[in-house]
């Protein structure tokens, strides 16, 4: 798919099922592959904006702004995942950033008195929608973001979750590292941060690994020239803006169609409809019964109506030429029938257990006691 058919069937796409989580992928990818805007010829090429970005680290590093980095691997041309387009260049995200790692701080380091010192956060769950969540506070000063730097998490599982300081200054512990890009766009770095985490996932399989600084110092990305990094940006906005619209639309559609679910098995599992309100009922749910199941947690209500409805006779009709159940008490029978508000099919009578079947309570064995022919010992946690 390519990005003009995704926006031309954005509405319809959005229908199947995990649409909207794997169209979010989707953006990213075409955004940090240099697919998702036109790429304008008078835009100054990446590699004159890496030159400028080289020669301000550098000035930086001397006069003591920022930490002296050894310098980084070459890269090999011939491992790159996809063909750039025209004015863009790859770089190791070490060559372009400044990052921080996080320390940690010991109990007696911190404290819950917002006026004991500078805000502390530990990790993800510290990101809110709407800024940062602060619940503790710096009684020392080791590690720390300021205000407009990337929060990136590089341990535990929120591996890879950003967030930007809102605050003038945070002390960071070591679930966290704070990345500032030099002369580029920030909402840029985090598409890319974004990347980064996926690639480490994907290495892990099953587990997530932590992220370290040799991860972020080497991993290799797509930099298009600063206008073009923006007009991404821009896109990449308006596109999950669009994602966030559809997915409080399927929300909805999901609350609806629940309520109606419910209803529908609700009217079929009523005791005192006459037969023709019961097909009825039937009726409208097998009609339906692809929209009213769409999701795995929708199923186990239809089986229990399904099993309600067997044992109810009400699944099948009934037979005249059928021999009739055998009677255990008419008396107690009536008696049932009236407690249970259910009338009995033609042919079916009211039983009870002892009355067709043998029950036997089990008994625990002790295993002091194993001796002799041994015989297959069956437990509650052997039956499935």
């Amino acid at each position: 798919m390519n990005p003009a058919q995704l926006l031309n069937h954005f509405d319809r796409l959005a229908e199947a099922p995990e649409a909207v989580p794997r169209m979010r992928r989707f953006i990213l990818d075409l955004a940090v592959r240099g697919k998702l805007v036109e790429q304008d010829p008078s835009d100054e090429p990446a590699s004159e904006l890496l030159k400028r970005i080289q020669a301000e680290k550098a000035r930086l590093a001397k006069n003591g702004s920022i930490r002296r980095e050894q310098a980084l691997a070459k890269i090999d041309e011939e491992s790159l995942p996809f063909l750039l387009p025209a004015r863009w260049t790859w770089v190791r995200l070490g060559e372009v950033i400044d990052l921080i790692g996080g320390q940690h701080l010991q109990p007696d380091e911190y404290s819950n008195d917002k006026e004991s010192g500078p805000p502390y956060i530990t990790g993800p769950a510290d990101f809110g929608e709407n800024g940062l969540l602060i619940t503790r506070y710096a009684l020392v000063r080791k590690a720390f973001a300021h205000a407009g730097q990337i929060l990136l998490t590089v341990k535990g599982a929120g591996v890879g979750k950003t967030a930007v300081c809102n605050l003038p200054e945070v002390a960071i512990s070591r679930q966290l590292m704070a990345i500032t890009p030099i002369g580029w766009d920030s909402s840029f770095l985090t598409l890319v941060t974004d990347r980064l985490a996926d690639s480490l996932k994907a290495a892990a399989r099953s587990l997530i690994p932590g992220i370290s600084r040799e991860d972020v110092q080497n991993f290799i990305f797509a930099m298009p020239p600063l206008a073009e990094q923006r007009r991404i940006v821009a896109k990449v906005d308006e596109l999950m803006g669009l994602c966030d619209r559809l997915e409080a639309a399927q929300a909805k559609r999901e609350r609806r169609r629940d309520r109606l679910a419910a209803a529908s098995l609700n009217r079929l599992n009523r005791p005192d409809d006459d037969a023709k309100a019961f097909r009825a009922h039937a009726r409208f749910h097998l009609c339906h019964l692809p929209r009213l199941t769409v999701r795995a947690d929708q199923i186990p209500a239809l089986r229990q109506t399904i099993l309600n409805l067997a044992v109810r006779g009400r699944l099948v009709p009934q037979d005249p030429n059928d021999e009739p159940a055998p009677s255990f008490g008419t008396a107690d029978g009536r008696e049932r029938e009236d407690r249970l508000s259910a009338v009995l099919p033609r042919g079916w009578s009211w039983v009870t257990v002892k009355d067709v079947a043998e029950a036997r309570l089990g008994k625990m064995l002790d295993k002091a006691k194993n001796s002799g022919q041994p015989y297959r010992y069956l437990r509650n946690t052997n039956v499935h």
